[in-house]
């Protein structure tokens, strides 16, 4: 192989293939890269040797995304850090200097993305190249067996090819983004950190001029940016009428002004783009726009289906479409469905929905994600003969591609036949996600965002209606709901810790027992069910399934440490389950489970410990199979180890009932929970107080504590042992829902007819009343 003066390769006989012989995989990356506006990089790992080799091709990026196997730990950086480290003795340290300086640059000028995608085993070697729009060719892409590290890209006998043709490219981008969609977002503050503390750390470049603080950067929740990337496009229409144009309706005693002018303009897209998605903000009535839809849009002759949180079911199907009962009465055929339920549907019952007329998705920002179950599932029943009516009052959560993806639910990019400058929606969408996230723009990107925004808006109006509270007063005169004036609520959220010194302690502690101490390579608990084949493992594959254990024990300690933050109730309870796991895999290792049907049970019986946390997609059964494939001495190993996490779990959890509980008056007393007491008679004993939580042994554990009654009992007790104190009470989903104790709690929003003495002047409740007709305005 020839090349010219600067070292550089003579391509002129390549003939597509490199094995690290004759062309290796760095040179040809670097020699591909000054033609890109965009790389992207699909591996199963990361190692700084390896994009060291590649920095000089991420010079003239516009951006760099990177796709890995593995999920983003303390534990993962520092192998990272020592992978390079192990590169070091091919370097000279002027040259890895460079490399970490380049990283760091990247990171901090956010042109460099990474992502993690940790749902299933990640194996891809894929480096592709894509050319600015217009160019003659997509782009160029490397795929074959090269990881990136030093030794993938220059070192190791590798087989890779380039892929030219614009068809695979095409292909290969649409297969990037769909995996880049449904991957989770890399801690890259957490890899500044660490490469700032490493022995690189004193040479880094100064990143700081003319950036903006953190003091000068406005935060918004999800609400606010919905408000104001949706709310305005729609305001213009209204106001010129453009939107409503000869639209008569005749619901003029049921909904509110606000709600009739939706309510029409809701007809365009469902005729046009047999869709719409409602997304006035929370408490503005939106079923109240959907069921008249529902009721327009269908006769006897069809049917309905129904998607939402469970809890919703009896306000959809009896209250407000039931043919007898309901207010806006329709005589088609009704099927109410969860989404957990949308998520499992055989492919029978995907056949039979097949044949649905009209489908109404309330809380639809649970469709935002292209990679779920139930956007896969939904998208299979078809659209074929359908309108869809989405309710969400919060379609953008990550990124303006949420709202891109709740369209796709009922529209393609071809049924868009607006002007949109030869361009697709869903390129318009990726184009500003992309170009909105760079922190420095440049004046042609900002002209390029505000074309981008003006195409967008054009988008939003054909199928979005969307408005806030403060739109609404602006633009309707005597706005009420249910009799009452809706108004902007001040919100000043506080914050109730326990203030205790013994809390670091604790929480360092915590750390140390899950993922390990640094003073002690093998220490951390040892989860056996997880990646059980790991025990009989060599080569390649341990290394693997040892990276699955460890970003599991990450995931573990993160959910421990939130659980904590909750309640030491949440704590307990998460720390049992764990127990109960390990019990549980114990007996299937010692051979008392080796009866299918009791393995069977024991399977189920883990399942039944499941929450929303690190082991919600493991696979029970092939654990068992897995633990019973292991040979003998490695049994023995695993029930060692099974008994030393009993023991670890056991000990953090008697010293966080240490350090936030104390014994008085023959009663324990939680720190948290007398601080919030405390609040509560000092500042709140005249208000109604209204307590929200994540987990539900956060939600009867205060209960608990603040009115000495046993939750498995009662929901409804006085503040402490007075009956004239006030009343408190509790609600959470699923059985832990009673709409009476919200009633009494709220009786002029639910207009409830309920007597001085019943009302509840303090609620604890979880996020069960965020949804549906539960909200309080």
């Amino acid at each position: 192989m020839g090349s010219d003066e600067g070292g550089n390769p003579d391509w002129s006989d390549y003939s597509d293939v490199l094995d690290n012989r004759e062309y290796d995989v760095a040179k040809r990356a670097n020699a591909l890269a000054p033609e890109a506006e965009t790389v992207r990089i699909a591996v199963g790992y990361f190692y700084l040797g390896g994009f060291d080799l590649l920095k000089e091709n991420l010079r003239s990026t516009e951006r760099v995304e990177i796709l890995i196997g593995t999920d983003t730990d303390q534990r993962t950086i520092d192998e990272l850090e020592r992978g390079f480290a192990e590169d070091l003795e091919e370097y000279d340290r002027a040259e890895a200097q460079e490399g970490i300086n380049r990283l760091y640059e990247l990171i901090q000028e956010e042109k460099v993305d990474v992502r993690v995608y940790d749902d299933s085993r990640f194996h891809p070697k894929l480096y592709l190249f894509e050319h600015p729009a217009g160019s003659p060719d997509l782009g160029r892409a490397i795929i074959g067996s090269s990881n990136l590290s030093a030794s993938g890209l220059r070192g190791n006998v590798e087989l890779n090819v380039e892929k030219k043709d614009n068809n695979t490219i095409r292909y290969l981008g649409e297969w990037f983004e769909e995996i880049w969609e449904e991957a989770s977002e890399f801690d890259k503050d957490l890899m500044s950190a660490e490469i700032e503390e490493s022995q690189f750390g004193e040479n880094l470049p100064d990143t700081s001029e003319g950036g903006t603080s953190v003091a000068e950067v406005e935060t918004i929740s999800p609400y606010e940016a919905t408000k104001r990337f949706i709310v305005e496009q729609f305001s213009r229409d209204v106001r010129e009428g453009t939107l409503l144009q000869d639209i008569t309706g005749d619901y003029e005693e049921q909904l509110t002004a606000f709600q009739q002018d939706a309510f029409r303009a809701a007809r365009r897209p469902l005729e046009k783009y047999n869709g719409v998605v409602l997304a006035d903000s929370v408490g503005l009535g939106k079923s109240y726009i959907g069921a008249p839809l529902v009721q327009e849009y269908t006769s006897s002759r069809d049917d309905v289906l129904i998607i939402a949180p469970n809890r919703l079911e009896r306000m959809w199907m009896r209250d407000l479409l039931d043919a007898d009962t309901g207010e806006f009465p329709t005589t088609a055929e009704k099927t109410f469905m969860s989404f957990n339920k949308l998520s499992r549907l055989s492919e029978k019952e995907i056949q039979r929905l097949r044949g649905v007329d009209l489908i109404l998705v309330d809380e639809a920002h649970n469709l935002r994600n292209t990679g779920t179950q139930r956007y896969d599932k939904l998208q299979s029943i078809g659209r074929k003969g359908k309108k869809f009516v989405m309710l969400t009052a919060t379609p953008i959560h990550n990124s303006v591609r949420d709202v891109d993806n709740l369209i796709k639910v009922f529209a393609d990019d071809d049924d868009f036949d607006i002007e949109l400058k030869g361009l697709s929606p869903s390129e318009i969408f990726k184009q500003y996600d992309r170009l909105s996230s760079e922190e420095d723009k440049s004046a042609g990107t900002q002209s390029r965002l505000s074309d981008l925004e003006e195409l967008i808006e054009s988008i939003m109006r054909e199928v979005i209606i969307s408005r806030d509270r403060k739109y609404i007063l602006e633009n309707y005169e005597e706005v009420t709901i249910g009799d009452r004036a809706i108004s902007v609520p001040d919100r000043n959220p506080r914050l109730i810790t326990p203030d205790d010194p013994r809390l670091d302690e604790l929480y360092s502690d915590i750390v140390d027992t899950v993922i390990g101490s640094d003073d002690s390579e093998n220490s951390g608990l040892n989860i056996p069910y997880v990646s059980a084949d790991r025990y009989d493992a060599d080569g390649d594959e341990e290394e693997e399934l040892i990276i699955e254990y460890q970003n599991a024990s990450i995931l573990m300690l993160i959910n421990l440490l939130k659980r904590l933050e909750s309640s030491l109730a949440a704590f307990e309870t998460s720390v049992e389950r764990l127990m109960e796991r390990e019990r549980i895999t114990r007996h299937i290792a010692t051979g008392d489970l080796d009866d299918a049907k009791n393995r069977s049970d024991a399977v189920e019986q883990i399942r039944d410990t499941f929450e929303d946390d690190f082991a919600k997609d493991i696979d029970f059964e092939e654990v068992a199979e897995a633990l019973n494939r292991v040979s003998p001495s490695k049994r023995d190993e695993i029930v060692a180890d099974i008994d030393e996490d009993l023991q670890e779990l056991d000990r953090i959890k008697r010293q966080a009932q240490n350090a936030l509980q104390t014994k008085e008056d023959g009663r324990t007393k939680d720190a948290k929970a007398e601080r919030l007491r405390g609040l509560i008679d000092r500042e709140l004993s005249d208000e109604k107080v209204l307590i929200f939580s994540q987990y539900v042994p956060t939600i009867t554990h205060l209960f608990e504590q603040l009115t000495g009654e046993n939750p498995a009992h009662t929901n409804v007790a006085t503040l402490g042992q007075d009956p004239s104190n006030p009343t408190v009470g509790f609600v959470h989903g699923g059985s832990g829902y009673d709409e009476r104790i919200v009633e009494r709690f709220a009786p002029e929003a639910q207009e409830a007819d309920v007597t001085p003495g019943e009302e509840i002047d303090i609620l604890f409740a979880t996020d069960v009343l965020g949804v549906g007709p539960s909200v309080l305005v």
